[in-house]
């Protein structure tokens, strides 16, 4: 398996610089996401100094593809617009 994570240390706080910088959001804005482990059906929230890899490596490969580095956010919607259950961002 591919790690999708540039090496087997890499903490929280680097990967959220670089999703930040990815959607172009305000510092002010991504200070109020929550980032989350997400594996079938347990949602585990994670600190900054967080070792991604070891997360992912801990469950049975049967397992593997369903496992996800989850955002959470809140936004005001316009009147005329539905919220979204999931969303995924592959690069």
């Amino acid at each position: 398996m591919v790690s999708p994570f540039y090496w087997p240390f890499e903490i929280l706080a680097n990967v959220k610089i670089r999703v930040q910088k990815k959607l172009q959001v305000s510092d002010e804005e991504f200070s109020k996401w929550k980032f989350a482990f997400v594996s079938r059906d347990r949602t585990e929230y994670l600190d900054d100094s967080e070792i991604l890899f070891s997360r992912f490596q801990q469950s049975s490969s049967m397992y593997i593809w369903e496992q996800y580095l989850g955002l959470e956010h809140k936004r005001p919607l316009a009147a005329n617009q539905h919220r979204r259950p999931s969303m995924k961002i592959y690069n």
